[in-house]
């Protein structure tokens, strides 16, 4: 929903708990938390394949469609080199379920997984039309969705779009730079917009450690281009 300067957040600070409820209600079998294992190797039988670890590392995600199949979203630094994937949505409890990689992009610093269990209820998020860093503005109110500094629970913290940032990688490809706070645990998961309905605008994947609300996400058109 896009806002003059002067009302800024005036909708959501009139009605707070009820826009985050509904929000909340709406995503909770439409975004999860990656957990991630390692590989250990066991001395005592050499010639074993290495077994999975407790858990080491920890994202965020969100469900796609993509023709019929649905597939979770997420940044390729949260799964890489990890033995094994497991992801845990807000609507199933506690409760784990193993994961794949059916599509891996690190220029993008995004991966689609897939679930091994696909009978499992859920349902993709919808991704802005047009999807580049342009089409947003310093109006848009941007909500930034996550499991944070390995919880369980779903957190979404508000902000706005601050700012544009260019990577170096040689692409000039560049980031949604927004005010919605992040943490470590954060990266993979949806920036969204939420007017009628929420949107995938971004793919939240990077913080400046020591400084609050300087967050940045992939824009979503960099994931409609792997889709296509």
């Amino acid at each position: 929903k896009k806002y003059d300067s002067y009302d800024m957040y005036k909708d959501l600070y009139n009605n707070p708990t009820r826009k985050i409820d509904e929000l909340r209600k709406y995503i909770s079998n439409k975004v999860c938390q990656v957990n991630c294992r390692k590989g250990v190797y066991n001395w005592k039988i050499p010639y074993a394949d290495m077994q999975p670890s407790e858990y080491v590392g920890r994202g965020s995600g969100f469900v796609i469609n993509v023709l019929d199949r649905k597939l979770i979203v997420t940044n390729h630094h949260v799964v890489a080199d990890f033995k094994s994937i497991q992801v845990m949505f807000p609507f199933t409890g506690l409760k784990m379920y193993d994961a794949h990689v059916v599509l891996w992009c690190p220029e993008s610093d995004i991966v689609f997984l897939e679930l091994k269990d696909t009978t499992l209820e859920i349902e993709g998020l919808k991704l802005a039309e047009k999807g580049e860093n342009s089409d947003l503005s310093s109006k848009d109110l941007l909500y930034a969705v996550g499991f944070p500094l390995g919880y369980q629970n779903m957190h979404i913290n508000v902000g706005e779009k601050t700012g544009e940032h260019f990577t170096n990688n040689g692409g000039g490809e560049s980031l949604i730079q927004h005010s919605a706070q992040l943490n470590e645990g954060n990266s993979g998961g949806a920036l969204l917009t939420f007017d009628k309905e929420p949107v995938v605008v971004g793919v939240n994947n990077a913080i400046i450690k020591g400084y609050l609300g300087i967050d940045f996400a992939i824009p979503v058109q960099r994931i409609k281009i792997l889709i296509h």
